[in-house]
């Protein structure tokens, strides 16, 4: 079972909307009208005689005076062919006067009453009865019946009369009757009552057999008499209360069954089942009686009582019992349950069938019922304890799930309180200081203090609890020793009188005995345990006797006394602790102060008073913990522990003092300059605290003191033997002052000290560190000079300064090195020695101790001087030796120009500058200071011309070139001497002695010599555009006289084709044959053949392009010019080809006839060129029309001929083509075919083709047709609707006209007549159409009112894709028949779209679409409603948007159906309207918003809540 959320407001509106034109229809249904034209006949108008009554088949119409006609074709009667079927005829009229009746049916529907076809006559003063007889052979269809009363003698069918009346009406023949209703399904069998709007429905599970012209209609009925309620046009109804609901289905012919007799409620399907055949009657229609049912269901879980207070124990559970009102509804098959709730948030904690349910826990419970369906609510999904009352109901429908199902959200509720006074944490044993004690308790958070009771904190002594204070809060201030409990009292003042307690004298156990949980009565809850405290204050004292020792390198003893002022409480002990250092760490403890250090130091003595339950001294590591760490875990340092330490304690001072020992005792090699002797201590001093370290050199071996300072680090500036000491000593007792330098020894000093026999405490290192210091000295040498070799043996000599110093045992050696890196080529006793190469030498004096240096490890050619160097003190080494590293210098050098090698002999000159440059061949020699410069000299006499840092130069003019290497040495060598274009090279080698001369310099006068020219191909000219005509084309164009052939060059004449230049030819002459279109350059080339080989050329692939890349002028490296821009010829040969005719003989079809053409694939279009087709009509070729594509429609007859016209834009403007006068020959004219000058083709012959007119052409036009207005009033129940033609119709022989008139978007027909003129009942669009047919093709007869569609008739037409020549104007006058409350905002339209639909718009631009046509079909001005916050708690908003001003009357509806508020009224404008409803007053729940607007009702859904 599910339950059907009701639709949202549009939704409603669509299904009203849908629902009243379907009720309507069928309600106030009517046969169709036929679409013959029948004779009138007219009984007179004013007269008494006139036709009462007729009852045939189905039609019983009680009428009246007609005013002597009356058309009823409204009312149809249903027969059978074969069949008799009884008639029945009333009439009014003088009583001594028979009333003559005649019954005509036009049984074969040809729009005549024939003389076979009079169906009845009788005559009578009264009821005149008899029969019809249905011919067997007539043909199924809806058809005329006329009934002619007269009186005094029979009429004919035509005959107009007086005194007497003819009345029309429909009969249609039907078959056997075939209708079948079919059967209906559902999905939803139960469907749960929603008084918002609950829905039923039913879908086909077989489908229905409906006969041409009946209809299909569903029927909701109620209960097992199936009274009938509703009927719809689908099967879905809504519903207003709960009830076993029945939908069935109804096919059924409007015209034999009237579906006005049913009155709803009171009619049943019984009662219309028994009229149709299959229920015993006669009419031909079909009922599914049996239908598809569906229960509306509404559960309701009624309401409880019982709910209270209850007082807990706060141990037994308490019952909460609940009584059902007795309002409860369970339909069958539902089940009740009820659930226990517990908080405000109603979490489900228990459920069970009875609603009654033990407790535990104090808190606000809820007892509900449940009335639900298992098969639909799966009560498994609820998690007690998690899922909650308001879960549950959010799946419900009543608050706003799918699940019908109810639940009693209120329920009964309770309320449930255990005071407790729960307990304390915090007690403990308090360690004192001798002040006031704070004890502070921490409650559990396990007390509980129920709505009206208080809490109190009581503070106890003794084991007796003894109540000595009391407060709001659990901390109290006590000052005393001793055992004391804070205990949490919760308390109802109303019942428990504090007053009562003696603070001293009433002690916990007096109140405990007056409280339920003591044996008393009262009902308040005491923590009788609490929170207990213990407290004391133990007292380590002081001690004296500290002091400062010298300590002898013994061990020492020291000893404190207490001074008495201790405090030991019973169980404590006192221990005495030693620590060392500032950050007392401990190294030994005992039971006396006195303990033995060897080392020195500060050292503390302290007392320790503390409980060994309390504080295990194991814990403490001698050497690591320290005093502080024992501190800080006592009560007094920070930490919980209750002892006491005497942190300050007596302080003693050890001290030693201790020079210790210095290393670093050396030779010292000098260098002339001062020495620093630096020694380092051995950390094996000990400088006690107060004293200094200062440190003594002293000089020789009597230790003659001679410098003192603070670093053990002295310069000392002459050689000899030197002594670092240490002193440590006290300022106070050893006065430095007493020391000469150079007087008194360190053995003086040494003494006065202990350690030397002296009384003064400090300590000197005697022995110290000992330096011998020594400086050897190489001196310098003088000769040392520039050289200029001649390629033979150079001596170089130097000459010793004399300020050498060779100490004892040391030896001279002089050294020769080369280079500036110094590698040692030679060695002797003296400062001479023969060199052979160039390059820079030194020669070095070497003052060394054969003991220290061996000169073995010298490589010549390897080892170099700063080698050397560095094994010496002097280059950063160890051995003690001098190198005069500087020297004596010596260059030697022979200067080399080399020789070049030219990059290019041969340069090719363009224009401009050209660059020619060498190389370098790498046998240059620039000796050092010597430098390289390039001379460019020109012709055989070597003219300078430039010089330059590089080996290339820019010339600008052909010639021979030389460039020259030139080495020199600037110092010797003035270039400012040369004069360009004047000095020759030979000038300047004039100067160096390689040329005679006296300059050591160096010219490569040979140099590397260039040969610069310069070839150029010129230009041409005689390029043009040529016009070809199928054959060879001579292309020739003339050189211009500017080119350039150097000797030994020649030219040839090239020819490309394209823009890619692709070679295709060439020869000795600028002039070639070409019989392909298409863009040809002839070329100049000149060009060196020992250079270019013209036959990498490859006709047809190598490009000009390609060629050119080659050459230097296009990027390349050969010497040649191609005149790339050439003369250009472009060749063209435009042919229009040939066309073929799709048909030649082409007829006009509705006035148009296409022609169509094929090219045949044989023309040429030259690039730039462009292909137009070219209509002309006649033998003189006029042009009528031109296009893209070779197809045109024509609208006259005659001989046309498409034609191919290829142009190019830029010589032939088409503007000048008139059409309809120039012709295909003045065109043709003006081409080089034709005899003109522009080239272009055009395809003269063409395609030729013949149009003449179609024999079987239809001409019938409906033409136009307008509304004489657009919107129309509905008045008095009917509008009258007027269509204006535009009298633009053709009409052609035999054929006729007729007015359609159709309804709604889908064109459905629902009238035709002869005249542009209807009466129409129900609101909507409404459009009459012209339609002009030849009944001999359009058979109307296939027209179903109510059915067919404009559609339906326009698809059988040739304008509508059909084959039948008739005109129907779909677009028609459209109407729009709209209520009295829309009548007036209906104002405006406009225009046909493109696809001939009408487009219909209003005033304020809103398209007249679906949705505004549903609006217009309830004359409901309401657009859109929206309601805000919803759910609500104190005001709802409501916004309105109206299509016009309307009265709103707005009420609201609880679920039951009650007016929960009043009607108000609001006058809304037109769009958005707002107001608003106070609901604070309401009862949070479900109710409807109920709007009423004329006769129409629109409801809304909303939610109160609190």
């Amino acid at each position: 079972m599910e339950h059907n959320p009701p639709p949202g407001p549009t939704a409603r509106r669509a299904r009203r909307a849908r629902r009243a034109t379907v009720a309507t229809a069928l309600l106030l249904a009517a046969a169709p009208i036929s679409a013959q034209t029948y004779c009138p006949s007219d009984g007179g108008s004013g007269n008494t005689f006139n036709i009462q009554r007729v009852q045939f088949a189905g039609i019983d119409n009680t009428s009246g005076d007609n005013n002597g006609y009356g058309d009823f074709t409204a009312l149809s009667a249903t027969v059978t062919p074969g069949t008799s079927n009884t008639i029945a005829l009333d009439g009014n009229g003088l009583f001594f006067l028979q009333r003559r009746y005649r019954v005509w049916v036009d049984w074969d529907r040809n729009g005549v009453f024939a003389g076979s076809e009079l169906a009845f006559q009788g005559s009578g003063f009264g009821q005149v009865n008899g029969s019809i007889a249905v011919p067997a052979n007539a043909p199924a269809g809806p058809t005329r019946m006329r009934v002619s009363m007269s009186s005094l003698i029979y009429q004919g069918p035509c005959a107009n009369f007086s005194l007497g009346e003819v009345e029309d009406y429909t009969v249609n023949v039907t078959a056997d009757c075939v209708a079948d209703a079919g059967t209906l399904t559902t999905q939803k069998p139960e469907v749960c009552f929603d008084a918002g709007g609950t829905f039923v429905s039913g879908e086909a599970a077989t489908d229905p057999v409906v006969p041409a012209g009946y209809q299909v209609l569903y029927v909701l009925t109620e209960g097992p008499g199936l009274v009938i309620q509703a009927v719809n046009g689908d099967s879905e109804f809504q519903v207003n209360t709960p009830g076993n609901y029945t939908i069935h289905t109804l096919v059924y012919d409007p015209a034999t069954l009237d579906l006005s007799i049913v009155q709803f409620g009171v009619t049943t399907g019984f009662d219309v089942n028994g009229l149709l055949i299959q229920g015993g009657g006669s009419i031909c229609a079909a009922l599914d009686v049996a239908g598809v049912q569906v229960s509306v269901l509404a559960p309701d879980a009624g309401t409880l009582s019982g709910g209270t207070s209850l007082c807990s124990n706060g141990g037994a559970p308490v019952t909460l019992t609940a009584t059902p009102s007795g309002d409860a509804n369970v339909p069958a098959g539902y089940q009740t349950v009820y659930v226990l709730t517990q908080g405000a948030g109603l979490t489900i904690v228990n459920a069970g069938p009875n609603p009654s349910f033990d407790v535990t826990d104090d808190g606000l419970y809820t007892i509900h019922t449940l009335v639900y369906d298992p098969a639909t609510l799966d009560l498994s999904i609820v998690q007690l304890g998690v899922t909650t009352g308001f879960d549950v109901n959010g799946l419900l429908v009543q608050g706003g799930g799918s699940i019908c199902a109810s639940l009693d959200v209120p329920g009964a509720a309770f309320n449930v309180s255990s005071p407790s006074a729960g307990t304390l944490s915090g007690g403990a044993s308090i360690c004192g200081d001798g002040n006031a004690v704070t004890l502070t308790a921490t409650p559990n958070g396990d007390a509980n203090v129920p709505a009206g009771y208080q809490t109190v904190y009581v503070l106890t002594q003794g084991a007796g609890l003894t109540i000595v204070n009391a407060g709001p809060n659990p901390s109290f201030d006590v000052t005393d020793d001793g055992l004391y409990t804070i205990h949490t009292l919760v308390y109802d003042p109303a019942t428990l009188d504090l007053s009562i307690v003696q603070l001293g004298v009433t002690t916990g156990f007096d109140v405990n005995g007056l409280l339920v949980q003591g044996g008393g009565s009262i009902c308040a809850s005491l923590d009788v345990p609490g929170a207990a405290f213990n407290v004391s204050s133990p007292s380590a004292g002081t001690l004296s006797g500290g002091a400062s020792i010298c300590g002898d390198g013994n061990a020492v003893t020291l000893t404190a006394t207490p001074n008495g002022d201790a405090n030991v409480p019973a169980g404590y002990q006192t221990v005495y602790v030693l620590t060392q250092g500032a950050g007392l760490t401990i190294v030994n403890a005992g039971p006396n102060p006195s303990f033995d250090v060897t080392d020195d130091g500060l050292y503390t003595i302290h007392t320790l008073v503390y409980d060994p339950a309390t504080l295990d001294l194991s814990i403490v590591q001698l050497g690591v913990t320290t005093g502080f760490d024992v501190n800080g875990l006592l009560v007094q340092g920070g930490g919980s522990i209750c002892a006491s330490l005497d942190v300050p304690g007596a302080q003693f001072n050890v001290a030693s003092p201790n020079a210790g020992t210095l290393s670093g005792g050396a030779s010292i090699c000098g260098d002339g300059n001062a020495v620093t002797l630096t020694a380092t201590p051995n950390g094996d001093a000990n400088v006690p605290a107060g004293y200094q370290t200062v440190y003594v050199l002293t000089q020789g071996a009597g230790l003659t003191i001679v410098n003192a300072g603070p670093n053990p680090s002295f310069d000392v500036t002459d050689d000899g033997l030197y002594t670092i000491h240490t002193l440590v000593y006290d300022p106070a007792t050893l006065d430095l002052s007493i020391v000469q330098l150079g007087v008194t020894t360190g053995f003086d000093v040494n003494g006065l000290l202990v350690q030397g026999g002296g009384s003064i405490c400090a300590s000197l290192d005697v022995p110290g560190a000992q330096f011998n210091v020594a400086s050897p000295n190489a001196g310098t040498l003088s000769g040392g000079t520039s050289i200029c070799g001649d390629g033979n043996a150079v001596t170089l000599t130097a000459t010793p300064n004399g300020d050498a110093n060779v100490p004892a045992g040391y030896q001279t050696v002089y050294v020769l090195t080369q280079g500036a890196g110094l590698t040692i080529v030679n060695a002797g006793p003296n400062p001479s020695f023969d060199v052979t190469d160039d390059g820079l030498y030194t020669i070095h004096t070497l003052v060394y101790d054969p003991a220290t240096l061996d000169l073995s490890i010298v490589q010549l050619g390897v080892t170099t001087g700063f080698d050397v160097n560095g094994l010496l003190v002097q280059g950063g080494g160890s051995i003690c030796a001098s190198l005069d590293v500087p020297g004596a210098q010596f260059t030697v050098g022979t200067p080399s120009a080399g020789t070049l090698t030219a990059d290019a002999e041969e340069v090719c000159f363009e224009q401009g500058t050209v660059m020619i440059s060498a190389t370098p061949n790498g046998d240059a020699n620039v000796p050092a200071g010597y430098q390289t410069i390039y001379v460019l000299t020109q012709g055989a006499g070597l003219v300078i011309q430039n010089v330059n840092a590089v080996p290339e130069f820019e010339v600008s003019a052909l010639g021979t070139y030389t460039i020259h290497t030139l080495v020199y040495d600037p110092a010797t060598l003035d270039l400012s001497i040369v004069q360009l274009g004047v000095t020759t090279g030979f000038d300047v080698n004039g100067l160096l002695v390689q040329g005679g001369g006296s300059i050591c310099a160096s010219l490569d006068v040979p140099g590397a010599a260039f040969n610069v020219s310069s070839p150029s191909a010129g230009t041409l000219s005689g390029g043009a555009s040529i016009c070809g005509d199928g054959n060879a084309v001579t292309l020739t164009a003339t050189p211009n006289g500017d080119a350039n052939v150097p000797a030994g060059y020649q030219t040839v004449y090239v020819l490309t084709q394209g823009a890619g230049l692709t070679i295709v030819n060439a020869g000795p002459n600028p002039s070639f044959d070409v019989t392909d279109d298409g863009l040809y350059t002839i070329h100049t080339l000149v060009y060196d053949p020992a250079t270019l080989d013209l036959s990498i050329v490859q006709l047809g692939v190598t490009t000009g392009f390609d060629v050119n890349g080659l050459l230097i002028q296009g990027g390349g490296s050969i010497c040649a010019s191609l005149d790339v821009p050439g003369a250009p010829f472009n060749v063209s040969s435009p042919s229009a080809g040939t066309l073929t005719a799709a048909s030649a003989d082409v007829c006009l079809e509705n006035g148009v006839a296409t022609l169509a053409a094929t090219a045949n694939g044989d023309a040429n279009v030259p690039a730039g060129y462009q292909t137009v087709y070219v209509l002309t009509q006649g033998a003189g070729l006029t042009i009528v029309n031109a296009g893209a594509n070779p197809s045109f429609d024509v609208t006259a007859d005659g001989p046309y001929t498409i034609h191919t016209l290829v142009y190019d834009p830029a010589t032939l403007d088409l503007s000048i083509v008139q059409l309809g006068v120039t012709t295909g020959f003045d065109v043709n004219g003006l081409l080089v075919q034709g005899g003109g000058s522009i080239c272009a083709s055009l395809d003269v012959p063409g395609a030729a083709f013949n149009v003449s007119v179609c024999t079987d052409e239809c001409l019938a036009s409906a033409g136009t047709i307008a509304p004489e207005d657009f919107i129309e009033c509905r008045v008095g129940g009917s509008a009258t609707l007027v269509g204006l033609p535009g009298g633009d119709a053709v009409v052609p022989a035999g054929y006729q006209t007729l007015y359609v008139l159709t309804r709604g978007t889908g064109l459905t027909i629902q009238q035709v007549s002869a005249t542009p003129v209807f009466t129409v009942q129900q609101l909507g669009l409404y459009r009459i159409h012209t339609l002009v047919y030849d009944p001999a093709t359009l058979d109307l007869s296939i027209v179903q009112l109510g059915v067919t569609t404009g559609f339906d008739v326009n698809g059988l037409l040739i304008q509508g894709g059909g084959s039948i020549c008739a005109s129907l104007d779909v677009t028609g006058a459209p109407h729009l028949v709209v209520g009295p409350f829309l009548c007036a905002i209906l104002n405006g339209v406009f225009g046909v779209d493109q696809d001939g639909t009408q487009s219909l718009v209003l005033s304020d631009g809103r398209v007249v679409d679906e949705e505004l046509v549903k609006a217009i079909e309830q004359d409901m001005p309401l657009a859109d409603l929206n309601l805000w916050p919803n759910p609500a708690r104190d005001v709802l908003n409501i916004a309105l948007n109206t299509y016009a001003e309307a009265r709103v009357e707005m009420s609201v509806i609880n679920i039951l159906g009650q007016e929960a508020i009043p009607a108000l009224a609001v006058n809304a404008g037109k769009g958005e309207t707002r107001t608003t409803i106070d609901v604070a007053g309401l009862v949070p729940g479900q109710y409807i918003l109920r709007l009423t607007i004329g006769d129409g009702v629109i409801t809304q859904r909303f939610t109160k809540v609190d």
